[in-house]
């Protein structure tokens, strides 16, 4: 076992030894390139950051193929090629520019306004719907065949470059936020939930003044026994009769986060803030409901999810805080114009394709995990569906919808934005 040991080590040891003769090898062989170049007058200090990227990213080959796109001439070695295309780069950047796609140009001035220098290609397919890479006839992008490649080599556009694109290409335009024209369909039914919101609370807070609230005293969820009896108080109901409880499960839940309330054991009780509110303004209650529970660690809405096992992890700190997350849907609903119907999936979509609007659902995805933690793990796939997807949702209508503050149409996926008294809900009958 010894001699095994000792065999791989110095097996390990001659690997390493190879590995940094190639590396000082190609690195002596870079300096020369350099010295050679520089003696012949031809070092561009404004672009040789691009130098440098495309000695890094590209192979010979590769530069072969690309400096044809931009040069008249291929020279042979890489280091002429290179300093071909830096050539042709510093002697009429806008020439080049204009040789991209519409697209591609789209994706420079993205990359060179909004994203500082570095592509992002996840908001940019969210926003323009389309890949600005060109593909061959089996979809694979090539990019030693793509003149964007110059311009972002690695996905990102290096420095020197980027200071000389922001002279002249334009920004791009502003996303535009795409309404749908219709209400909701005919077979569903119109719910005003700006009018159950203040009967909902009312409702709520009376029932705490009685100590007939109860929570668990380590998670502050309610026991099952609440969430019955909300239930069959609620006006008109909860959203759906054939799934898990919405606004009852989460009516105690915002009430603790809200500072209206105190907790004695496991019993909920109003404080003087909540009293006034139950006594003499139940919209205030509400607003003081919406102003506080932007800022609640209370729950993670997400744990609803309990398919998706892990996220109490590494100490609780798997996920991100939801205190993180909601600030970025409330910026989005508040820019939204008030009695318009929007789809759920161009909400999803805005939350992908604008940074003011994107947000983090986790620090370790892969703690995450269906059915078996060896074999089950989530991050090796795109996982927004699974998790800022179904965030939203469930803050939009667990929360946002229970207070009164949105419409929902659950049957087309359409939701409205009309601030109370006008709020309405629509579900299927």
């Amino acid at each position: 076992m010894a001699v095994t040991c000792t065999a791989v080590c110095v097996g390990l040891a001659a690997l390493r030894t190879t590995g940094n003769n190639v590396l000082q090898k190609a690195n002596r062989t870079r300096k020369k390139e350099i010295m050679h170049r520089e003696k012949n007058g031809k070092k561009h200090d404004k672009l040789q950051i691009v130098d440098e990227a495309l000695d890094a990213e590209y192979l010979t080959d590769d530069l072969k193929h690309l400096a044809a796109l931009v040069c008249p001439t291929v020279p042979g070695k890489k280091a002429d090629r290179i300093e071909a295309i830096v050539t042709a780069f510093a002697k009429d950047p806008k020439a080049i520019f204009a040789g991209l796609s519409p697209l591609a140009q789209n994706a420079v001035a993205e990359t060179v306004h909004t994203w500082d220098g570095v592509f992002d290609s996840g908001m940019f397919r969210a926003k323009y719907s389309a890949s600005p890479w060109v593909v061959d006839g089996s979809g694979r992008h090539t990019p030693s065949r793509d003149l964007l490649s110059l311009f972002i080599p690695g996905g990102r556009i290096p420095d020197d470059l980027l200071k000389t694109l922001r002279s002249f290409v334009p920004a791009p335009a502003e996303d535009t936020i795409k309404y749908a024209e219709n209400g909701p369909d005919e077979e569903c039914t119109i719910r005003e939930t700006s009018r159950a919101a203040l009967a909902n609370a009312a409702m709520i807070l009376a029932l705490v003044a009685e100590k007939k609230i109860k929570v668990s005293t380590k998670t502050g969820r309610p026991t099952a026994a609440t969430v019955k009896t909300i239930g069959e108080l609620l006006y008109e109901g909860d959203w759906y009769n054939d799934i898990e409880p919405m606004q009852s499960f989460a009516w105690p839940l915002l009430l603790q986060g809200s500072g209206l309330v105190k907790t004695d054991g496991t019993c909920l009780e109003l404080n003087q803030a909540g009293l006034k509110a139950l006594k003499k303004d139940i919209a205030g209650g509400i607003k003081a409901i919406l102003n506080k529970w932007e800022k609640s660690s209370r729950i993670d809405e997400y744990s609803r999810v309990t398919a998706i096992k892990g996220q109490q992890s590494s100490g609780g700190r798997t996920m991100t805080s939801p205190a993180k997350r909601r600030p970025m849907i409330n910026r989005l609903l508040r820019d939204l114009s008030p009695g318009k119907w929007i789809n759920v999936n161009e909400l999803a979509r805005l939350t992908q394709s604008k940074a003011a609007y994107s947000f983090e659902m986790t620090n370790y995805d892969w703690k995450l995990y269906f059915l078996d933690q060896q074999y089950g793990h989530i991050d090796y796939h795109n996982t927004w569906s699974l998790l800022q997807f179904r965030y939203l949702l469930i803050y939009l209508f667990e929360y946002c919808a229970t207070l009164g503050t949105r419409s929902s149409n659950s049957c087309s996926g359409r939701l409205s934005n009309v601030p109370p008294p006008l709020s309405r809900s629509a579900r299927q009958p």
